[in-house]
């Protein structure tokens, strides 16, 4: 279980993972743009959807949050130095 606090100080209610029917679902990923920002310190890879899909399903997203329960993958941001904390500790990464 974790206990997510992000970098200015707002928080999350938490969900243990056993209550969600998470999903993922990826394929034919043949496109994607690769950056890498010193200035951010971070690599973000951007995913054409027209080669190819990611994105997962998840339970949560719609009952808790009354969003849809699939969502389509764009990016994903690799991080040096973690936004958010883990128990109240921030770590050297974060995906």
């Amino acid at each position: 279980m974790i206990s997510p606090v992000t970098k200015y100080g707002q928080s999350y209610d938490t969900y243990d993972f056993s209550e969600d029917n998470n999903l993922p679902e990826y394929w034919d990923l043949e496109a994607t743009d690769v950056i890498f920002s010193k200035e951010k310190y971070s690599v973000d890879v951007y995913i054409d959807h027209s080669h190819g899909y990611a994105g997962f399903q998840s339970m949560l997203g719609k009952n808790v949050f009354g969003g849809p329960n699939k969502w389509d993958g764009y990016e994903i941001v690799m991080k040096s130095g973690s936004e958010h904390t883990i128990d109240g500790k921030r770590h050297d990464f974060e995906l």
